[in-house]
C-alpha cells in the first residue's frame, strides 16, 4: 500500500492574521517631496525642509559627469540650519572624462529636521552633478 507524504504543522503561520504592509504609501497628513537639482561649479539646494516639519527621505540619486582634465568629486549632501555640512547622501569620485551614478534607498526613511537643506555640489566648471530626492514631510 502506498502512503502519501505528510507534514505536520506546529505553531502559527507568519502570514496568518497579518495585514499587508503598505509599501510606498505616503502617510495621512504627509506631503510628498519629489525634487531634483543640477549643479556646475556650484552648490545648489534641492530642498529645504519646511519649518515645523520633518523630512522622511525614502530614496536619493546622484549622477555626475567630469569633462575636466583631472579628478573631481561631486556630492549630494545634507547641511544644517547654519549651512554647515552634516553628512553625505551620495559622493561621486570622478576621474577625467567619466560618468557615474549612485542611488540609495532607505527601507526605514531617513529623518531630516526642519530647516536642513539637501543640496548637490560640483567643484569645477566642467563637472555636472544632478541629484534627485523622494520622501515626504510631516
Amino acid at each position: 500500500m502506498k502512503e502519501n507524504s505528510q507534514a505536520n504543522m506546529i505553531g502559527v503561520l507568519p502570514s496568518q492574521g497579518a495585514d499587508p504592509i503598505p509599501v510606498g504609501k505616503i502617510p495621512d497628513l504627509g506631503t510628498q517631496i519629489v525634487k531634483s537639482g543640477y549643479a556646475v561649479n556650484a552648490t545648489v539646494v534641492i530642498h529645504t525642509v519646511t519649518a515645523d516639519k520633518t523630512l522622511y527621505l525614502v530614496s536619493a540619486w546622484i549622477e555626475g559627469y567630469n569633462g575636466s582634465d583631472g579628478t573631481i568629486a561631486g556630492q549630494l549632501s545634507v547641511r544644517d540650519t547654519e549651512d554647515a555640512h552634516k553628512y553625505y547622501l551620495g559622493y561621486l569620485y570622478l576621474p577625467t572624462l567619466t560618468h557615474n551614478t549612485l542611488s540609495v534607498a532607505f527601507p526605514t526613511p531617513l529623518e531630516i529636521p526642519a530647516g536642513y537643506d539637501i543640496y548637490v555640489g560640483s567643484g569645477a566648471a566642467a563637472v555636472e552633478i544632478m541629484g534627485f530626492i523622494f520622501g515626504y514631510e510631516m
